[in-house]
């Protein structure tokens, strides 16, 4: 006959979560688990990359966790590269554009630690030589000024021996077509 184990499993301690995240910031296009707690956070520089780690703890199991990122790559158009089951864990290798990202969801007591490692190129930061001149706004015309007006000059007045001496008052003299 074969020996029988007779040792209970391994029971799964519960999980405590903190009650406050630690300092530093979530991932744009790599979310956290929902209602899970960050329990750490490191930013560094290696060679022209960024390098972000960030470790969660969720009540949640490994399984409904890695349900959520399998969502998340389709939903944010990240491409799974390479996964890697061992222990009652997964480990994902997914690539956006020039970011990757693995995402290590692990058995912790009654839940799972979340590790999300990413890496991405430095952003190019423009120095005041390098900023594109900055075009002022578009100013509205000034609008039109009157042309300036010469001051009025008096109108001569014919003295009393204009009207006199059989002229028309048109001046045209006569026979010139006009009635007279």
């Amino acid at each position: 006959t074969s020996p029988e184990n007779t040792s209970p499993p391994p029971e799964r301690t519960e999980l405590t979560l903190p009650e406050e995240d630690a300092p530093g910031r979530d991932l744009d296009g790599l979310p956290r688990y929902p209602g899970s707690v960050r329990t750490g956070y490191e930013r560094g520089r290696d060679e022209g990359l960024e390098k972000i780690r960030i470790d969660y703890l969720s009540r949640e199991g490994p399984n409904a966790v890695r349900a959520f990122y399998r969502g998340i790559f389709a939903s944010e158009d990240w491409r799974v590269a390479n996964v890697e089951v061992a222990g009652g864990g997964w480990v994902f290798l997914a690539v956006s554009g020039e970011r990757e990202a693995i995402v290590a969801i692990e058995p912790q007591g009654s839940g799972s630690e979340i590790k999300i490692e990413l890496t991405e190129p430095l952003r190019k930061k423009t120095t005041a030589v390098e900023r594109p001149e900055q075009e002022a706004p578009p100013q509205p015309a000034p609008a039109p000024q009157p042309a300036p007006q010469p001051a009025p000059q008096p109108v001569p007045v014919p003295d009393d021996d204009y009207y006199e001496g059989g002229d028309d008052w048109d001046d045209a003299g006569e026979g010139a077509g006009y009635d007279d």
